[in-house]
C-alpha cells in the first residue's frame, strides 16, 4: 500500500528516537487499517540471539517483574539510586512514576536508562500510567495533556444533533490521542497503563472523572485510544478487570467486595473481541459470594475466563503493594509479599507490577522464595515458563 512506502522514509527519520522501542508488533495484525496518515514504524527489528532455554530460573522470573522508577524534574538521572538497582536486577519491565514530568526530563531518563542497561541482552519494556486527567505521569512541559475518560466520553455524540462546540469531535480526539502517543513513542514507551474502562452508573467518590457512566461511550473512547497508541507501536493496557466502578473504597488502602454490574465485564468483552492481544490489568477486587473471598487478581478462577477466551492477552497485576492485595478475610494479619506474588503467578498473571514505595531491599528475598517455589512445584514452574516465554516473544526472542 502507498502509505507503507511513505513509512519507509518516515522510519529513517524516527530511527534515532525509536531505537529502544523494539516491540515485534505482536498485536497490530488484529487492528483495522491505521487511522492516521503516517503511523509510526519501528526501527529495524533487533536480532535476538538468546533463546528461552538459555535463561536461568532467576532470569525467567525477573522477566515477569515490572519495577518502579520514580522520576523528578529536579533530580539528575545519575543521582537516582533506582537506576543502579534496575541495572542490577534487569527486570522485564520498568514503570515510570512521578508528578508532572516534563519531556526534557523523560528524555534524559531514557538516555540514562539505555546507558545503564545497554549491554544487557534483554532490555526491559517501558510502561507508564497515561490515562489523561488526574492520572498522567508525563504531563509537564512538552507533553500533550489528555482529558479524563469522563471528559472524553462526554464528547462522544451518537446522535445526529450538532456537536457541542465546547467538546471535542472525533477528528479532534484522534489528533489529540495520536499526538500524545507520538510523544511517548519518541521516549521508547512500550506500554501505556490505560485506557480506564471501568463503568459506574452513578458518581464514584474514589475514581471520580477517571471513569464514565455510559458503556457505549466508554467502548468508543477505548477503541479510539487503542487505535491511536497502537499506531505508534505502544500496547494499551485496559484497566481494571473485572471492573472496579462499583467499588466505593480506595483499593490502595482498603479491601472491598462488590456485586459486578453486567456492563463491567461486557465492556472488556467487547474490546477484547476486537483487540484480543492487548494488555489487561487485573484488579485486587473481591466479588460477593464468589472466588472464596480471594481478590480477582490472585484468583485463577477469576482470570481463567480471560485465558479461555483471550489467550493472547497480556495480563498485568495492579500494584501488588496495595492493601487490597494483602488483605486476609476474617483476619487482622496481612499476606507477606512473597505470598501475594506467588498467588498472583498461580492465578495466571504474566506481569507482576510493583508501585512507588517498593523496597528494593526485599527483592533478593522475594526472588529466592520464587526460585524455591519454582524448583518445588511443576505447576508453578509451568506458569513461570509460559509467562516469561510470552514476554520474551514480545521482545523478539526465540522460544
Amino acid at each position: 500500500m502507498k502509505w507503507r512506502n511513505a513509512l519507509i522514509i518516515f522510519l529513517a527519520i524516527l530511527a534515532g528516537f525509536l531505537a529502544y522501542n523494539y516491540f515485534k508488533q505482536p498485536f497490530l495484525k488484529y487492528f483495522p487499517e491505521p487511522t492516521i496518515e503516517q503511523p509510526a514504524e519501528l526501527a529495524e527489528e533487533k536480532k535476538q540471539d538468546l533463546s528461552f532455554a538459555e535463561l536461568t530460573t532467576k532470569e525467567k522470573i525477573s522477566q515477569m517483574l515490572m519495577l518502579p522508577l520514580l522520576l523528578a524534574n529536579d533530580l539528575d538521572p545519575e543521582e537516582n539510586e533506582d537506576l543502579a538497582l534496575i541495572k542490577k536486577y534487569n527486570p522485564g519491565f520498568i514503570i515510570y512514576f512521578g508528578e508532572e514530568i516534563d519531556y526534557e526530563t523523560a528524555k534524559k531518563y531514557q538516555e540514562s536508562l539505555l546507558d545503564k542497561v545497554g549491554e544487557k541482552q534483554i532490555l526491559p519494556l517501558l510502561a507508564v500510567d497515561h490515562e489523561g486527567g488526574q492520572v498522567q505521569r508525563f504531563s509537564g512541559e512538552g507533553f500533550t495533556a489528555l482529558p479524563s475518560m469522563r471528559q472524553l466520553a462526554d464528547s462522544v455524540n451518537f446522535s445526529e444533533d450538532e456537536q457541542n462546540a465546547d467538546l471535542l469531535n472525533a477528528r479532534e480526539r484522534s489528533a489529540l490521542l495520536n499526538q500524545s502517543a507520538k510523544e511517548l513513542s519518541e521516549l521508547g514507551i512500550n506500554l501505556v497503563l490505560a485506557p480506564v474502562v471501568d463503568f459506574s452508573a452513578t458518581t464514584n467518590p474514589i475514581l471520580t472523572d477517571r471513569i464514565a457512566n455510559d458503556p457505549d461511550k466508554i467502548v468508543q473512547i477505548a477503541q479510539e485510544y487503542i487505535r491511536a497508541f497502537s499506531n505508534w507501536q505502544i500496547m494499551p493496557v485496559l484497566k481494571h478487570f473485572p471492573g472496579i466502578g462499583s467499588s466505593r473504597k480506595d483499593l490502595h488502602l482498603y479491601a472491598d467486595t462488590v456485586d459486578l454490574d453486567k456492563n463491567d465485564t461486557l465492556i472488556f468483552e467487547r474490546l477484547l473481541d476486537q483487540y484480543p492481544n492487548i494488555g489487561v490489568m487485573s484488579a485486587h477486587l473481591r466479588l460477593k459470594d464468589k472466588l472464596a473471598g480471594q481478590a480477582c487478581s490472585l484468583s485463577k478462577q477469576c482470570l481463567d475466563q480471560l485465558f479461555q477466551f483471550y489467550p493472547k492477552t497480556l495480563v498485568i497485576t495492579d500494584d501488588l503493594l496495595m492493601e487490597s492485595a494483602a488483605y486476609i478475610p476474617g483476619s487482622n494479619e496481612k499476606k507477606t509479599l512473597s505470598t501475594i506474588v506467588i498467588e498472583a503467578i498461580q492465578a495466571g498473571n504474566h506481569v507482576l507490577l510493583f508501585g512507588v514505595g517498593f523496597d528494593y531491599a526485599q527483592l533478593n528475598s522475594l526472588l529466592k522464595d520464587l526460585e524455591s517455589r519454582y524448583e518445588e512445584s511443576l505447576d508453578f514452574q509451568k506458569l513461570v515458563d509460559q509467562a516469561s516465554a510470552k514476554i520474551l516473544s514480545l521482545k523478539g526472542f526465540s522460544n
